[in-house]
């Protein structure tokens, strides 16, 4: 009887781990994307190194599938505040998008 209990308790786990949201490796991918453009241009390029220091303690809170396609997450930056966003799969890549 354990054995079912424990199983049916660790479902919604392994289908989260299986949903296709992305993961805190892929949202710190699309930050350092978005940092690298940023660093391209002359007028945004301070702003460049302010951003690379957030990109090491972000972290997905939780995700849930968008209406406008994507999943719109809650992101977490290690100091309590937490932000919402709205990822895509571009060419294979999450991306960061308004």
């Amino acid at each position: 009887m354990k054995i079912k209990t424990i199983a049916v308790l660790c479902i919604p786990f392994i289908l989260a781990a299986c949903s296709g949201a992305p993961g805190d490796s892929d949202l710190k991918d699309a930050m350092k994307t978005q940092i690298d453009q940023l660093r391209a241009n002359a007028l945004t390029a301070p702003m460049a190194d302010i951003a690379q220091k957030a990109v090491e303690n972000v972290h997905i809170v939780g995700c849930k599938t968008a209406d406008a396609g994507g999943y719109q997450c809650d992101i977490g930056d290690g100091s309590g505040a937490v932000k919402s966003i709205r990822m895509v799969k571009d060419q294979g890549k999450w991306a960061i998008v308004d």
